[in-house]
C-alpha cells in the first residue's frame, strides 16, 4: 500500500494508525495497546496535594520496611489473562 498520508487531516492520521496497529498487532494486541494508554480517573492536580508531608528519614524508614511475600501455596500466581501460569498459555 503506496499511500500519502495527510497529516493536517487528524481522522485520515487515526484511520490509518488504528489499521496499522491491528495488522502489526492483531484486534487483542491492538486492544491491549489502547489499554495502556487509559485516561485513568481522579484529579491528579488536587490530589498531589493531599499526599502526606514525609520527610526523608520517614520515606528511608519505610522503604526498610520487610517485603510482603505473597503465599504462592494458597494464591497461585497468574498471568494477565487470569490464567495459572502453570497452564503455560501466558505470552
Amino acid at each position: 500500500m503506496n499511500t500519502t498520508l495527510n497529516v493536517n487531516n487528524l481522522m485520515e492520521v487515526r484511520k490509518i494508525g488504528i489499521k496499522a496497529l491491528k495488522d502489526a498487532l492483531g484486534p487483542v494486541g491492538m486492544v491491549r495497546f489502547f489499554q495502556q494508554y487509559e485516561s485513568g480517573h481522579g484529579d491528579y492536580t488536587e490530589e498531589k496535594y493531599q499526599q502526606p508531608d514525609l520527610s526523608v528519614g520517614e520515606i528511608d524508614a519505610m522503604l526498610r520496611l520487610p517485603a510482603i511475600v505473597p503465599d504462592t501455596k494458597r494464591h497461585p500466581p497468574t498471568c494477565s489473562e487470569g490464567l495459572p501460569v502453570q497452564t503455560g498459555r501466558c505470552r
